[in-house]
């Protein structure tokens, strides 16, 4: 089995290796499936924190402490004046 870090790392000579073993690694094919890899994991990354966000800003009672049920951040000490 090839270590899939070692092949990231230097696919060239994970490539020669191959070779010398009778084994030919399409290397450009290899690449674009890596590139192509890493775009699905960032845009499922940005999927996960607007999930969150949206999570978070569906509960205004759970967050920031400060925050009143409207939102608004209240003044330490002075109660909510009870204004929208």
């Amino acid at each position: 089995m090839i270590d899939i870090q070692l092949l990231r790392a230097d696919i060239g000579a994970v490539a020669k290796r191959l070779s010398t073993r009778g084994y030919t690694l399409d290397v450009a094919r290899l690449q674009a499936l890596e590139e192509k890899r890493r775009q699905i994991q960032t845009a499922t990354e940005q999927l996960q924190v607007a999930a969150q966000r949206a999570r978070q800003a569906r509960s205004p009672g759970q967050g920031e402490e400060g925050r009143s049920a409207g939102g608004r951040v209240e003044a330490p000490g002075r109660p909510s004046s009870g204004r929208s």
